[in-house]
This record gives structure tokens, sequence and C-alpha cells, in this order.
């Protein structure tokens, strides 16, 4: 008789991992967590990064998971970005109207974190200076592109 638990169903010949694996993956998929999708599956999260690392065709379906939830994010991201949010606008405690509202700050993050050499406020290069008892950093800030003259000014 074997000494692991008869309630692991892992443990069972009768239950390859694999089983469990197609419905792990749709929770994670729909929930974005792999701890909701564990529990989905009666899993520990331990039990199921293990497969992950013991496992490359599910570490592959994992990742190809996590990708895929990583482009819808960006997707719905781009287009809350470009069409904006809609808001109730309210007086004296009552909805009067709606107005669309744009996240500028959210946009320029975006922009920054996609094209830092173009976007970001700060660019800078960190350089490490080994001075014998400390060491220290020195930054060294890129220049700015120059901005064009605004030419449509009439004189």
């Amino acid at each position: 008789m074997s000494d692991e638990s008869p309630t692991d169903p892992t443990s069972d010949e009768r239950h390859p991992p694999e089983l469990w694996w197609n419905e792990f993956l749709d929770a994670l998929a729909t929930t974005g967590r792999v701890a909701e999708a564990c529990r989905v599956v009666a899993r520990d999260r331990s039990t199921a990064y293990q497969h992950r690392f013991q496992y490359p065709e599910f570490a592959a379906a994992w990742e190809k998971v996590e990708r895929q939830r990583d482009q819808h994010l960006a997707d719905n991201l781009m287009e809350r970005l470009r069409d904006g949010v809609e808001e109730d606008c309210y007086y004296n405690g009552e909805v009067v109207g709606k107005r669309t509202v744009y996240n500028e700050a959210a946009a320029l993050k975006f922009l920054a974190m996609r094209k830092p050499e173009n976007w970001s406020e700060r660019r800078y290069q960190p350089e490490l200076q080994n001075t014998g008892e400390q060491h220290q950093v020195k930054i060294t800030f890129a220049p700015q592109p120059a901005v064009p003259p605004d030419t449509t000014q009439e004189d």
C-alpha cells in the first residue's frame, strides 16, 4: 500500500495531474488569479507552481494564458485611454447628465512604459562609481529633444 494520502487526487494513478490542468487554466484565464484558479480545482498554490516547474507543457500553456490575459488588459486600457470613461454628473444629489473623462496621466505613463526614450519625464542612466570605501551613484540626465518653435503665430 502506498504512503500517499488517498484524499490527494494527484496521488491516484487513475487521476493524472493533466486532468485538472485544463480546468485550472480556464479559471486562470477567467479570473487572472492563481489563488482563485487553485481554489476552483481544489489544489494548493504550491502544487500548481510545482507542476509549472515540473511539466514544460503545463508551463507553456500557463504562459500562453498569461500572455493572452496581458494582451486583453492592454487592449482594455487602450480602449479606456482612447475613448475615455463615462461618468454621471450630479446636481443636488441627482444625476443630471453624463460626461466622458480622459485619464491623461495614465496615458502618459502608458506611453512612457512603451517608449521611455520618447515619453519619460526624466531619462537617466545611473553610473556606479567605486571610490574605495563606498559606492556612489552618479545620475546623468539625457538631453531632452528640442521642441520646434511654434510657426502658427502671426506677426
